[in-house]
């Protein structure tokens, strides 16, 4: 992937898609540790992963131009391995936000005497045919809303598992695969601090593998009834006989 050279912080580099990395050097800010309101000014490097005009990831160093151009390399090549799968994760943050609206937005519809108002909110974060869902859902003394939000809160939080799957199946070994400290999520903050990459992936990689685990069972039932052999199912997953034998 290219790098991309600015010199003024507010300079714009926004391509319509594909990956590519923006870099700039000149005074940085940094919190001092000490006061929230206090900051330490330095010159360094600001590297940005850039997904078409989104911001993946962050790295910050402070030390010479000459200096920071060879660790800027550097990181840009510690990070590639992680790429694909920081692209999957990219629409969570989104995702979230809108499912904290949806489900802001059901606890007033069980707050509220005439939730019509809230209706009106809600409706635009639905699909028609959840809109439709609804109608058949709800019962004759029922307001839309309430059933209408919880296919919406069911639908965004499986997009969120699923996100959360597919960049486990996407990411490279974490132990072969390491990042550096420097590496942070931008625009979120950890005890005050930018919030580590590497924090970050391992949450929602974990997250990932939790909600596959979970479907162990189910499938290896599933895949005895299409008629896979039992010891076929070991061979393949490594799952004891006997776990097999009580499952399915």
């Amino acid at each position: 992937m290219d790098i991309v050279e600015i010199d003024n912080p507010n300079d714009s580099v926004q391509r319509a898609s594909g990956s590519y990395f923006v870099s700039r050097y000149g005074l940085m800010s940094f919190p001092d540790g000490v006061s929230a309101d206090a900051v330490i000014r330095e010159r360094g490097m600001t590297l940005w992963l850039m997904e078409g005009g989104r911001r993946l990831a962050q790295w910050e160093q402070t030390g010479s131009r000459d200096d920071m151009t060879e660790l800027r390399d550097r990181a840009a090549e510690q990070i590639a391995p992680w790429v694909r799968t920081l692209r999957v994760l990219a629409p969570l943050s989104d995702l979230r936000a809108e499912l904290e609206t949806v489900r802001r937005l059901q606890l007033d519809l069980e707050r509220y005497d005439d939730p019509s108002d809230v209706v009106d909110a809600l409706v635009p974060h639905a699909a028609t045919d959840e809109i439709e869902q609804a109608r058949r859902d709800s019962r004759a003394f029922e307001p839309l809303g309430s059933p209408l939000a919880a296919i919406v809160v069911a639908r965004l939080s499986e997009a969120i598992t699923h996100t959360q799957r597919v960049a486990l199946a996407a990411a490279p070994s974490p132990t072969a695969a390491d990042l550096s400290a420097a590496w942070s999520v931008p625009a979120a903050t950890w005890h005050g601090q930018p919030e580590p990459l590497g924090r970050m992936l391992a949450r929602e990689l974990l997250a990932g593998w939790a909600s596959t685990v979970s479907l162990r069972d189910p499938l290896v039932s599933w895949a005895v009834a299409q008629n896979v052999a039992k010891a076929h199912v070991h061979e393949l997953t490594g799952i004891a006989r006997t776990t097999i034998n009580r499952i399915a």
